[in-house]
């Protein structure tokens, strides 16, 4: 069985509406996500998958989330945002069910990555499949899930 990597990043903010600290504050980070799928080797390519089949996933990030803002669905400053005659037309919003944390964040581009890529005919027909999604909050900093 082999492992193979694939790392994305991009830029988001957020922020933890109920943190104690400074997390509270809308602020931002530099994301790194590394989505690692398993599987053997196809026998006429050498190849779990090919990485040409990732693109999915960094064209659905870049979409969503890339210089997105992302708020918890009951943030009350998102609320306001919304309400607000001077919101930003064009501001690009990410909304979560639950704190938008590194934990969170990985187990939903993990769902999302599983639709997405299970569309590839590569990953139905050699039966590799993702196993994990790591997110980097920062440098030193990081959140996975694995499925």
């Amino acid at each position: 069985m082999f492992s193979i990597k694939k790392e994305i990043c991009f830029e988001m903010g957020h922020r933890l509406m109920d943190h104690p600290g400074k997390c509270a504050n809308l602020h931002g980070h530099s994301y790194k996500v590394i989505f690692i799928v398993e599987g053997d080797a196809d026998h006429q390519t050498g190849m779990v998958l090919d990485f040409y089949h990732f693109g999915v996933l960094k064209e659905h990030i870049d979409k969503k989330y890339d210089h997105a803002f992302m708020f918890n669905r009951e943030d009350p400053v998102y609320e306001l945002l919304q309400r607000s005659s001077t919101y930003p037309q064009g501001m690009k919003f990410t909304i979560m069910h639950g704190e938008p944390t590194a934990e969170l964040i990985a187990e939903q581009l993990f769902c999302e990555a599983t639709s997405l890529l299970a569309l590839t005919q590569h990953m139905q027909q050699n039966g590799c499949r993702l196993v994990e999604v790591i997110v980097y909050e920062t440098a030193t900093c990081c959140a996975s899930y694995r499925g």
